[in-house]
């Protein structure tokens, strides 16, 4: 039986996962990288990523934070499913996985961000280097369980700018 070809997402997560270790960055980012690596290993082998969503996070350092961040920025799915409407059966499988990964994000970038702040010198330092995230801390805190998690993050200012900062952070370890 033959192996099948890993998907090219997978080669980048990799290739970030060997960068993260060879820097000893570890961490926040290295917990991410592994959290979408094991979200993504339960796509089906139908199921692929856009050729430029993959072009965009192949090219980045942290290729794991690109894709969480296309996961819950972008309108359309960066995924797709191969399958032909004539597999039903598949293409109801994979939709639902693909639907399922962009409510993890969600998750995802919180425990994230929670992970990254515990790593800071100070209680403050995360929203002194991304004060856009202020009022997310603040709304995660009073209004959770009242308006639930979607909500909260459709609050994010600037969701693109807080992860263009992210990707910085671990070069800047001050406070």
């Amino acid at each position: 039986m033959a192996m099948a070809a890993p998907k090219p997402f997978m080669v980048c997560l990799g290739t970030e996962e060997a960068y993260i270790h060879k820097n000893k960055i570890g961490g926040a980012y290295y917990k991410l990288n592994q959290t979408i690596i094991s979200a993504l290993v339960q796509l089906s082998d139908t199921t692929q990523m856009n050729p430029a969503s993959l072009k965009l996070i192949c090219s980045k350092r942290f290729v794991s934070l690109e894709i969480l961040k296309l996961l819950m920025t972008e309108k359309e799915s960066i995924f797709y499913t191969t399958k032909g409407k004539k597999d039903i059966r598949q293409l109801s499988v994979d939709k639902h996985s693909i639907n399922e990964l962009q409510e993890k994000s969600i998750h995802i970038f919180i425990s994230f961000i929670n992970s990254i702040q515990a790593q800071l010198n100070g209680p403050h330092c995360l929203t002194k280097k991304i004060p856009e995230l202020d009022k997310f801390f603040e709304q995660m805190r009073y209004t959770l369980e009242d308006v639930g998690v979607k909500s909260i993050i459709k609050t994010l200012k600037k969701p693109k700018l807080i992860f263009e900062k992210l990707h910085s952070i671990p070069a800047d370890k001050s406070c």
